[in-house]
Parts: C-alpha cells; structure tokens; sequence
C-alpha cells in the first residue's frame, strides 16, 4: 500500500511537470548531482503546491548550485517568488531564463502574468507582442492589454483589421461593437455637464473621478452619479469599477435592463479581484430580481457563496 502511494506520488508530480518538460534540458550531471537535484527539484514542487513559497525558494537555491542555468529551475524560482509578491526576484529569473530561450512560450507568458501583476501595462503589451507574433491566433490578451493601459481605440483598430480579414469569432465582434458603442460621447443634459465635465476637466485622473462619483453616491444624485460615470468612461473605457458604479446608478433609477447589459460588459474587465467581481454580482442580483428574472438572481446569488 505504501508502494503505490509512492508511484501515486511520482505520476502526479510527472503530471504537473508535463507541460514544461521543454525546460529541462541542463548541463551534463554526475549521478550523484541529478539524484540530489530532482530530490530537491521534486520537493521545490510540493512545497510549493502546499503553499510553503518560501522553502520551495531554498530547495530550489539548492538546485541552482547543482545546475545554475537550468530553466526549469528558474522558472520555478521566478514563480515562487511572484507568489510571494517579490516581483524583481521574479523578473530577474525568468528573464534568466529567457536569454538562452528567447522565443519560449511559458516564460513569455509568466513575464506577462508579472507585468500585469504589477498594473506594468505598457511593458506586458511589448512581451506579449512577441507571443502575438509566434501565435497569431492569440489576439484577445493583447486586446485586453491595450484596453487596461487606457488604448481603447488601438484596441478597436487592431480588432477592426482582424474583422476585414474574417479572423474575429463572434464573440470578440460583439466585444468590440460595444466597446465602440462605449466610446461615443455620452448624452448628458447642460446641468449635469457642468456639474461633472468642469470638476473631472481640471485633472483628468481616476482618483479624481473616484471621488466625484461618491459624492455623488453619498448625497444620492444618481443622475448626476450615472453622467460622471459615462463620461469617466470615456476615458477609462477597462476600468471595471467605473461600469460598477454606473450600473448601481441606473439600477437606483430603476433601468435595469441597462444595469444588466453595464454590468456583463464591466464583468469581462474584473481580473483577479475577488471582492469587485462580487460587488458586481449584488448588483446583478438586485437588477435581475427587479426584472423578474429569478433563474439569473439565483444563479449570481449562488456565486455570491463560492
């Protein structure tokens, strides 16, 4: 019994180093150093799979001694230490990596996964440029890339060429109609541009919108909430909570269709941000009950729980 939990260990660990098993190739080893340098390689893995970053991080400074320039083991280097916040470390390795593999898939993408971490959206959209180069047919992250770094309209333009070549699934078309649809000027009466479009003028920055949609919030000026987040958006076309904001609006002015269609849309830019995506399902809830609707309240109150 106590033999096959072992075999059941080694296939689940072959398992999970399947998909980088290109990044093994290593300088010769005695056979003394490749039997401590997967022990400690293997132990790196299950630390690391148990949460403990941290002494994955010595087992795997062990294996580096062995073999400093396997890229197996600084692409685990690099991902233990984005686990733990430790975002130079984690450049530095899998940019080691990268200088004998320049064009590998895996390492470009973690350096990606850092850069977007990091809200470094302008450096992730350079190395994602070289993975939409190697894999043409992976154009939506580099679209949601340009979206999160305030290029809504090199967005469209990269999705309207890829329209007039027949590359766009339907369901990006529909993405990028709305997107357009989000970028025509707003309709907002005379008092509600001078109540938001004179204050946001001055700076032009989230913070700043940040703030003038609350006020509006705290004093309940819904109208007033709903133009300052049309107009933020227009500036801010990927900034999830602005969607937020301007759906709670129109569901407190009881347009709930419009809240749901603002909410879906707001949905597609919450990127690992737990407490916001939930944020977006209350309100979704609330439209969804109004517009007797039970089946989808339900549904995003069930999702509320998990």
């Amino acid at each position: 019994m106590k033999a096959f939990g072992v075999w059941q260990l080694i296939l689940w660990v072959l398992l999970l180093l399947f998909p980088f098993l290109a990044l093994f190739a290593q300088q010769p080893l005695t056979e003394a150093q490749d039997t401590k340098f997967q022990t400690h390689f293997f132990e790196a893995l299950k630390q690391k799979g148990i949460g403990n970053f941290d002494k994955a991080l010595i087992s795997l400074e062990t294996c580096q001694k062995i073999n400093p320039t396997s890229k197996a083991v600084l692409f685990e280097l690099s991902k233990n230490n984005l686990a733990l916040n430790q975002y130079e470390e984690a450049i530095y390795f899998v940019k080691q990596a990268l200088q004998n593999d320049s064009n590998n898939l895996f390492l470009l993408t973690h350096l990606v996964k850092i850069y977007k971490k990091q809200q470094y959206f302008s450096k992730a959209i350079e190395v994602y440029k070289k993975i939409y180069a190697l894999q043409p047919n992976k154009i939506e992250p580099l679209v949601q890339l340009y979206l999160l770094n305030g290029q809504a309209k090199k967005a469209i333009a990269m999705l309207n060429d890829l329209e007039a070549k027949n590359m766009l699934s339907s369901e990006l078309i529909e993405r990028k109609n709305k997107l357009q649809a989000q970028l025509l000027p707003p309709k907002t009466t005379k008092k509600e541009t001078e109540i938001s479009v004179a204050l946001f003028e001055r700076n032009k920055n989230f913070e700043v919108l940040q703030t003038l949609i609350s006020n509006a919030k705290k004093a309940g000026n819904y109208q007033d909430m709903l133009s300052i987040s049309e107009m933020g958006l227009q500036y801010f076309p990927a900034q999830p909570k602005i969607y937020l904001s301007k759906a709670q609006a129109l569901n407190k002015l009881l347009k709930f269709e419009d809240a749901i269609e603002t909410l879906e849309i707001g949905l597609d830019f919450v990127i690992d941000n737990k407490a916001l995506q939930q944020q977006f399902y209350k309100a979704l809830v609330v439209a969804y009950k109004a517009t007797n609707n039970p089946k989808d309240a339900k549904k995003y109150q069930k999702m509320l729980l998990q």
